[in-house]
């Protein structure tokens, strides 16, 4: 009994694939395969896969995709599938992916269109959301992506001309030497492409020492547990986590921030991590594939802003009475810091 249950019944002739119809298209005349199929059929895969996503078992699901598609590079049924399933646990660069291959398999089915659109937008790529939503449009005059094309427009707006709060105490810590200077370090590096000068986001600015405060006192009660006591290790990765912060913020914002904020944003961004783990989250939130070298970089990036920021704790070192206020505003400008990059890479002001 092979893997699917079914007995092999099929002729020495190995080479001869019964999922294939005359054209070689996968394909069956039902919607499971005739009893000569190979126990490696694409379709047994990812019907089981579709099953496993019906169940809300993503991550089961994907596995039998991934082999239906690694036996069937073409089945493109396969890859929409395996888009939706990746959509589904937040994989927005997989999903967009997988729905990119299936409509190179076929240009004419509406399905990757849409799956597309919804990947394009969660990725914060909205004019290429618009552009998948007009191609679906012309396809099938539903009304299907009426929402996510509205949607994108309100963003697009709202990236092209963002309001500002003027006085606000965002605008007092942007003034700050330890801000300019991580901004100046950006753009040496060539993460920052926009102005020196940023309109941030009042809707998160205005919580940004909430957020900081946050992840300063969940992080050092961790490296205390631990009995950590190096202290250029714990500016270091507390500098990081909240530049990530910052980074997830503005996506979030860029996303739906009404939506994610009434679900709880901030306590997302402060909850405990460990060590790499927010860098994953936010990576993944923005598009950045973990562990690829482009994520390796910007980690790399972030991990030297202590060596910008490093006078300033000397600073507060200097004068322990202002010690506390001097770490919350060189942690606060990392958090700026990381808002001013996400903005940058999305075009903002």
């Amino acid at each position: 009994m092979n893997l699917f249950g079914r007995k092999k019944d099929r002729p020495d002739d190995k080479s001869h694939i019964y999922w294939r119809d005359a054209r070689g298209k996968v394909a069956c005349s039902r919607s499971t395969c005739s009893p000569q199929c190979e126990s490696g059929c694409p379709i047994h895969y990812s019907t089981i896969g579709l099953e496993f996503f019906q169940l809300g078992d993503a991550e089961r699901a994907i596995s039998y995709l991934q082999q239906s598609v690694k036996i069937a590079p073409d089945f493109d049924e396969a890859w929409n599938n395996l888009g939706a399933c990746y959509g589904s646990i937040s994989k927005y660069s997989d999903s967009l992916n997988a729905y990119q291959k299936a409509h190179e398999l076929a240009p004419n089915k509406p399905r990757p269109l849409y799956g597309m659109a919804l990947a394009h937008r969660d990725l914060g790529k909205l004019k290429e959301s618009l552009q998948c939503c007009d191609k679906y449009d012309a396809i099938v005059k539903d009304g299907a992506l009426n929402k996510v094309r509205n949607e994108a427009l309100k963003r697009l707006k709202n990236i092209n001309a963002p309001q500002r709060q003027e006085g606000s105490s965002a605008d007092a810590v942007q003034a700050t030497s330890i801000l300019k200077d991580l901004i100046s370090y950006g753009h040496k590096e060539g993460y920052l492409t926009n102005s020196d000068h940023f309109n941030f986001i009042p809707e998160i600015t205005m919580n940004a020492s909430e957020v900081v405060h946050k992840l300063w006192t969940n992080l050092w009660k961790s490296f205390d547990e631990d009995g950590d006591n190096d202290m250029g290790m714990r500016l270091s990765i507390t500098l990081r986590f909240c530049a990530c912060a910052g980074i997830g913020a503005v996506m979030h914002w860029h996303l739906d921030w009404p939506a994610l904020s009434r679900n709880g944003i901030y306590e997302t961004l402060t909850a405990p991590r460990e060590l790499f783990a927010m860098d994953e989250y936010v990576t993944d939130l923005v598009g950045i594939h973990w562990g690829t070298p482009e994520s390796d970089r910007l980690v790399t990036h972030l991990n030297n802003l202590l060596g910008v920021t490093m006078k300033y704790f000397a600073l507060a070192n200097d004068n322990p009475q202002k010690g506390a206020m001097q770490y919350m505003e060189c942690f606060k400008a990392a958090y700026l810091y990381g808002m001013a990059l996400q903005m940058s890479r999305l075009g903002m002001k």
